[in-house]
């Protein structure tokens, strides 16, 4: 965990620093999990001569990671037994509150950077850590992906599918940064029709799709403008093939866009 090594050898709690201040794409780059939500409730306990406080999150909106109801994560500080231990850089929550949260497994990232307030779709500092540098005050729906919105566009899609006689094979998730490459790698089988449907968050203005084989040689390709796109594509042999997803049309202020792709055969 950030600064644990730092935080058992100094003298004073006062003397805890951040070694590296992170900005809002690394924060998201970082994490397994970014999610809105309410402080459910807190479980303080002690564990390795440290006390430590687990937050349950009831979540309003998966931003990246999986999509779930609740998320839980451990921040170091709390009271046990009438002993306290509170640590600057870790952020303190109180039950109702709304906040925002940056998480690697049940980790916050970067320690205390990982946690924001939130308010009328604000997210601000204000949880503990007083850090002078790092991420400002933004609006989550303008900067930030989002799962739910990409998912609730393919959902639909995807029901329609079923009623061409495609069969669904997997639905994927991932997160298209501006001037980079989302790729994902599927098997494909040689007599089988497969379709690709992909749809954005409301940051997506465009997309490139690019379907490679294991040559990395282009099989298929196609451009779209708005937040939707498709390949359809029979296989000659089996064998790994990859789409290639690049985005366009990010407004310059958004981290990236979450894209979330079906994978349906015949």
């Amino acid at each position: 965990m950030w600064l644990l090594s730092t935080l058992l050898s100094v003298q004073s709690a006062d003397a805890i620093t951040y070694e590296r201040i992170l900005n809002l794409t690394e924060l998201t780059k970082q994490s397994t999990h970014v999610a809105t939500g309410t402080v459910h409730n807190q479980h303080s306990y002690s564990r390795d001569n440290l006390i430590w406080t687990e937050v349950t999150l009831k979540v309003d909106e998966s931003l990246i990671g999986t999509r779930n109801q609740t998320l839980t994560f451990e921040v170091l500080g709390g009271a046990v037994d009438g002993l306290h231990l509170n640590i600057p850089g870790s952020p303190q929550f109180k039950d109702g509150q709304s906040i925002l949260v940056f998480l690697e497994g049940q980790e916050l990232v970067g320690f205390g950077q990982g946690a924001f307030s939130l308010e009328n779709g604000v997210a601000s500092r204000g949880l503990g850590p007083l850090l002078p540098e790092g991420p400002e005050d933004f609006s989550v729906k303008s900067r930030l992906p989002n799962l739910e919105s990409s998912y609730e566009c393919l959902a639909p899609k995807l029901w329609d599918n079923y009623s061409d006689d495609w069969n669904l094979r997997s639905v994927l998730h991932s997160v298209a940064h501006p001037g980079e490459y989302a790729v994902e790698s599927a098997v494909l089988l040689e007599g089988f029709e497969y379709r690709f449907e992909l749809c954005g968050d409301e940051q997506l203005g465009g997309v490139q799709l690019y379907l490679l084989d294991e040559h990395d040689q282009v099989v298929m390709q196609d451009g779209k403008t708005g937040r939707e796109g498709a390949l359809t594509y029979s296989p000659d042999t089996t064998g790994e093939y990859r789409l290639v997803v690049s985005p366009t049309g990010v407004p310059e202020a958004a981290v990236g866009s979450s894209i979330s792709i079906g994978i349906a055969y015949r």
